[in-house]
């Protein structure tokens, strides 16, 4: 049988495992990190993971490694250019041709929204559809394309950047240095924030953190004023959420919405907003038996996504 090594790398900790061709995790483990680590601090543990699996393991089992990462990666080179905020540490360096003549077996890096893409269209619910677009909503929103049963990249590599269509002109800005980008209001921050502004408006204090996961607990709160406001930040998150399906609709002609990420454990909540508010922003025939979904990786999203990717990789 043959496995594949599966490395996401995120602001907070690298997880890596080992996963089978059924995309099966069969050795799984968590790295802690800074993010104000220097990238030797990053490649290091990660070497001597790999390094000691294979110490009484056949490295032919293993056919590849997939990197996932926050990010451009130029596609001619390997090399992270830009877009990595949250873990500084990795531009300008190609870390998956470092892992791959240390280890001596094919590498490949990759956005990590679109190594998410890769995990449901190999082995999760987009199995079922040739044209769908995962999203990732989290700290920020990342996503990936599968047009034609294929992962699309685009002309340089860069492709899946749903976080950054401009939602309102008019909008504020967003730290990539654009106006209006949707993970202004539907990422986990723009949840936060906008809860807090509309407990300012009506003069509540509350002594606890804000979180998302808090705001989808009180939300359950029928009877309290705070649960009709996390309501109504719910809504507004699913309603930006549909306003670009929409768009994404109307030009792309897909199947379905795939929603993973952090924000999705909550998708019982979110989810009715987003096809609630899907019909006022596609054209009618477009918008007929198009499926919306919570991902169905989930927690192992990142390990897995990053050896589907790697798997595709390999056989293209």
């Amino acid at each position: 049988m043959d496995n594949f090594i599966g490395v996401d790398i995120g602001g907070t900790s690298v997880k890596i495992g080992i996963v089978t061709g059924e995309g099966k995790i069969i050795k799984k483990d968590i790295i802690a990190i800074n993010p104000r680590d220097e990238f030797e601090n990053i490649i290091v543990p990660v070497k001597n993971w790999i390094k000691n699996y294979f110490k009484d393991k056949d490295k032919k089992k293993v056919k590849a490694i997939g990197v996932g990462t926050p990010g451009f990666i130029d596609k001619r080179n390997g090399i992270l250019v830009s877009g990595s905020e949250n873990v500084p540490m990795l531009k300008k360096h190609a870390t998956a041709k470092i892992l791959e003549d240390f280890i001596g077996i094919p590498a490949y890096q990759d956005n990590d929204g679109t190594c998410a893409a890769a995990g449901e269209l190999m082995f999760g619910k987009g199995k079922k559809y040739k044209d769908f677009v995962m999203i990732t909503l989290g700290t920020g929103i990342g996503g990936g394309l599968v047009l034609n049963g294929k992962i699309y990249r685009g002309a340089k590599g860069f492709a899946g950047e749903i976080g950054h269509m401009c939602l309102d002109p008019n909008g504020s800005w967003c730290n990539c240095g654009s106006r209006g980008c949707f993970e202004q209001y539907a990422s986990g921050p723009a949840m936060v924030s906008n809860f807090k502004n509309k407990l300012i408006k009506r003069n509540i204090e509350i002594n606890e953190e804000i979180t998302p996961k808090y705001i989808f607990e009180t939300a359950n709160l029928t009877k309290e004023i705070t649960g009709e406001i996390a309501k109504q930040v719910i809504e507004d998150a699913g309603l930006k959420i549909a306003q670009a399906f929409g768009t994404l609709l109307n030009i792309l002609n897909l199947e379905a919405f795939i929603i993973g990420g952090g924000i999705s454990k909550s998708g019982g909540l979110l989810l009715p907003y987003v096809k609630k508010h899907l019909p006022d922003f596609v054209w009618p025939e477009l918008g007929k038996n198009v499926d919306v979904m919570i991902a169905e990786l989930q927690n192992n999203a990142g390990i897995i996504g990053a050896a589907a990717m790697a798997y595709e990789r390999l056989g293209s």
